[in-house]
């Protein structure tokens, strides 16, 4: 069905196709109908179907809205043109080990994550090594449960999404005067260790968080445009 914009839906599509725009409304506002006519109308003009690319912000909204594109473009493009930011992300990564003739790089579970932690976690209660101080914080028989677990899992992961290092995290909860961060940034620079660690040169190469991809792929392409290169949009 061929797509009618009102008034300021014509505006928000010709924003988009003249360049960088940010379209906001409600929901049933048309959003979704502009960014799918952006991508039909730059195909249908000559753009390279290499060069256009939908982000979807989870793996079941880019399925329904690949659909929707392929229907709205009608023709064979042999690329996906809607993709998550993390699925954007781990190809950016991919290609950068590909041109440093590096192996494939690879995500790290959530249930890889979760015995990680546990293990950690076990060693402090076996005095095997020093962990955080969770003293007045977090009483001994909750570390031991997988609540908690997700718990601080979740602290380091939105982190992560947010590039934000173990040290800025204990910067982070000094200054606000919260402990459970503190404790939290001992153990995510424990994590990053023994995740390091587990990374040999028998690897199938470098391991991601799925958090952390986004911001690892913009560091990796930040370095690659600065050295010359060029993305395909």
């Amino acid at each position: 069905m061929t797509f009618a914009p009102d008034a300021s839906q014509a505006a928000a599509l010709a924003a988009a196709l003249a360049g960088n725009v940010v379209a906001t409304g409600g929901p049933g506002t048309g959003k979704t109908s502009i960014a799918v006519e952006a991508v039909v109308r730059a195909v249908a003009a000559g753009t390279a179907p290499e060069r256009v690319m939908l982000l979807a912000p989870t793996r079941i909204a880019s399925a329904h809205l690949r659909d929707r594109v392929s229907l709205a473009v009608n023709r064979p493009t042999g690329v996906a043109l809607v993709r998550t930011p993390s699925a954007l992300a781990f190809s950016l990564l991919a290609t950068a080990a590909a041109e440093r003739d590096e192996p494939a790089p690879s995500l790290i579970s959530g249930a890889e994550q979760d015995v990680v932690i546990r293990e950690l976690l076990d060693g402090h209660r076996a005095g095997l090594v020093a962990g955080p101080d969770w003293d007045g914080i977090v009483v001994p028989e909750s570390l031991q449960l997988a609540g908690f677990r997700d718990e601080l899992r979740n602290l380091m992961m939105r982190a992560a999404e947010a590039d934000v290092s173990p040290e800025a995290l204990a910067t982070l909860g000094r200054r606000a005067g919260r402990g459970e961060w503190v404790a939290a940034a001992d153990f995510y620079r424990e994590y990053l260790d023994v995740l390091r660690l587990r990374t040999g040169p028998t690897d199938a190469g470098a391991r991601y968080d799925p958090a952390a991809i986004v911001a690892r792929a913009a560091d990796a392409l930040h370095d690659y445009l600065a050295e010359g290169g060029s993305v395909p949009w």
